[in-house]
């Protein structure tokens, strides 16, 4: 490359506006997973929407964030119009 040539922008620096997300490692998982327990505005959204939706699937009323795990209270579990009743 001369010198009088502009660099080109390294792969990781140019913008990827549409292209889906990356996934998080194990532990980056983890850790945004306790902020969206702890109530963090700013936690990733999409480990929120997977929070909300599990909530909503298995009747989650409340949980909390321990060192190694996440401790869950369920209340009756949701009733859908495509499971019998019992």
């Amino acid at each position: 490359m001369r010198p009088d040539q502009p660099r080109k922008p390294r792969k990781s620096q140019t913008p990827k506006p549409n292209r889906p997300r990356r996934h998080l490692s194990r532990d980056a998982f983890d850790r945004e997973l306790r902020r969206v327990l702890a109530g963090d505005p700013d936690a990733d959204t999409g480990v929120r929407a997977f929070w909300d939706d599990y909530c909503e699937r298995n009747g989650v009323m409340a949980a909390i964030a321990h060192k190694d795990a996440v401790e869950v209270l369920r209340g009756p579990r949701p009733t859908t119009s495509n499971s019998p009743e019992r």
